[in-house]
């Protein structure tokens, strides 16, 4: 099941199988139980929510998700995989190539 994204406003709740999105710090929920999504992690999220059907590479994704501060590929890696991780099944629509290419979308 792959999500419909579009334009986002803060303050909205997105929904996505079990998991809810709220536009606040480490604001994931499954099943009304709040996650542990480490603050990185939620902005990759937020990074990629924001970009329906886009490719974010790894440029966007340092400016969006760390403020514009240059860590390695490896970094972003471990942080799309530690998201992935806590998605599960509802991850699948997050690929992250080894050059750091990330679709947000229907793939």
């Amino acid at each position: 099941m792959a999500p419909v994204l579009r334009e986002r406003i803060p303050n909205e709740t997105i929904t996505l199988g079990p998991f809810e999105w709220i536009w606040i710090p480490t604001g994931l929920l499954r099943d009304g139980v709040e996650l542990a999504l480490r603050p990185r992690a939620f902005r990759v999220l937020k990074a990629l929510i924001q970009n329906p059907g886009r490719v974010v590479d790894y440029q966007q994704m340092i400016r969006e998700a760390w403020d514009g501060t240059q860590v390695s590929t490896h970094t972003v890696t471990v942080t799309v995989s530690e998201l992935k991780d806590i998605l599960a099944e509802y991850g699948s629509w997050i690929t992250c190539k080894p050059t750091v290419r990330l679709f947000a979308g229907n793939s």
